[in-house]
C-alpha cells in the first residue's frame, strides 16, 4: 500500500481509508462527515522528472507536517490528497500550506469536505486521479 517512488500510502490504500469512515453505519452521524480532502496539485504539464521529484519532496514535507494521525496518499502522478479530521486549525494549516511548501513547490492546495455518501466520496477520487483538462 506504499508509493515505491514517493514513499507515500498509494490510491488504493487512500480508498481504502475513506472507505473506512463511511462504515460507520450504526453511528448517527458518519465519521466521514468530520474530515476532509487536503488537495496539493502541480502543473500536470511539468516534465515528469521534475514532478517525480517534487512529489518526492512533497510527500516528505507533508509527512512532517501533518502529524496528528492523517493519512498522506498519492491520489495521482500530480496529486497528493490528505485525509485530515476537519478541526479549527485544519483552515490555519492550509493557508500554511499554500504560502508555504505549496509555494515552494509551484503547489495549488486546497481542502474539499468529504461528501454525504460513500458513492459521492468515490467520485471525488475518481476526479482526483484524472488529470485536469487542458483549456
Amino acid at each position: 500500500c506504499q508509493d515505491p517512488l514517493t514513499g507515500l500510502a498509494n490510491e488504493a490504500y487512500l480508498r481504502t481509508r475513506v472507505r473506512e469512515l463511511y462504515r460507520s453505519a450504526e453511528e448517527t452521524v458518519p465519521a466521514a462527515f468530520d474530515h476532509h480532502l487536503v488537495v496539493v496539485a502541480l502543473d500536470p504539464t511539468l516534465d515528469p522528472w521534475r514532478r517525480a521529484a517534487r512529489l518526492i519532496v512533497l510527500g516528505h514535507e507533508l509527512n512532517r507536517f501533518f502529524t496528528r494521525g492523517e493519512s498522506v496518499c498519492l491520489a495521482s502522478r500530480a496529486r497528493i490528497a490528505v485525509v485530515a479530521r476537519d478541526e479549527p486549525a485544519l483552515r490555519t494549516e492550509i493557508d500554511e500550506l499554500r504560502s508555504g511548501i505549496g509555494w515552494e513547490h509551484g503547489a495549488a492546495v486546497w481542502s474539499v469536505p468529504l461528501p454525504a455518501t460513500h458513492r459521492e466520496a468515490s467520485a471525488l477520487l475518481d476526479g482526483l486521479g484524472r488529470p485536469p483538462r487542458e483549456e
